[in-house]
């Protein structure tokens, strides 16, 4: 099913090299395959740092939680 978002604008500069900095951490992360609270909180600081949650960045921290959830990423204790 495709969605419709007539209201979203594209990308700033700034924005887009955010996001791409959090895929890379995002990335990292799962390639490591265990994450820290630390690091955990570090993701979500980043992904709600100007206020406000993108479609993109939903997609990547959903990536994330589904390794931990499948067992893949293991959060240390």
């Amino acid at each position: 099913m495709q969605v419709d978002k007539p209201n979203r604008e594209p990308l700033s500069e700034r924005d887009h090299q955010a996001l791409q900095q959090l895929r890379q951490q995002i990335e990292q992360t799962i390639a490591c395959g265990s994450i820290s609270r630390k690091q955990h909180t570090a993701i979500l600081a980043q992904i709600y740092a100007d206020g406000v949650v993108t479609e993109q960045e939903c997609k990547l921290f959903r990536l994330m939680q589904e390794k931990i959830w499948c067992g893949d990423l293991y959060i240390e204790p």
